[in-house]
């Protein structure tokens, strides 16, 4: 939420309802599902899934691609503080450095789905562009 102006994050930080506020909505449900998943041991593509409706949004929005998907990243450090809270001073064992590893392999999905959205944003702009400039495919000639 750090890469929005303070009003939109008070707006998305606080998704009551899905169908006044469907951004925020998306964000919280998604990164819980994740996180949730990531605790359980969930497939790769069980976690791919819950990213994809918040990369759609991401890869609209005026971000950079390292704006835009860094917070995949930031969920290690979510889950590092999760583990301290939790297993107080315990050592950091495989069960940790596993979903740290499935977060690094969702962080490269999530490029990919990034470039998927953003090639097709560009091939939507430039469909508009050239409607803009030759007209409607209808009245051009074969």
């Amino acid at each position: 939420m750090e890469d929005y102006p303070a009003e939109a994050r008070r707006f998305w930080g606080s998704p009551n309802d899905p169908f006044s506020n469907p951004i925020g909505s998306t964000f919280v449900q998604g990164l819980e599902g994740i996180l949730e998943g990531l605790r359980q041991g969930a497939e790769i593509s069980r976690l791919a899934a819950l990213l994809d409706p918040i990369i759609h949004v991401r890869a609209i929005q005026d971000l950079s691609p390292s704006e835009a998907l860094a917070f995949v990243l930031d969920l290690k450090g979510i889950i590092r503080e999760e583990w301290k809270r939790e297993k107080k001073g315990e050592a950091i064992g495989e069960e940790l450095w596993q979903m740290e590893c499935q977060i690094d392999r969702l962080s490269l999905l999530a490029f990919d789905q990034y470039v998927r959205c953003r090639r097709k944003v560009h091939e939507i702009e430039l469909r508009e562009l050239r409607g803009r400039i030759f007209g409607p495919r209808e009245n051009r000639r074969p």
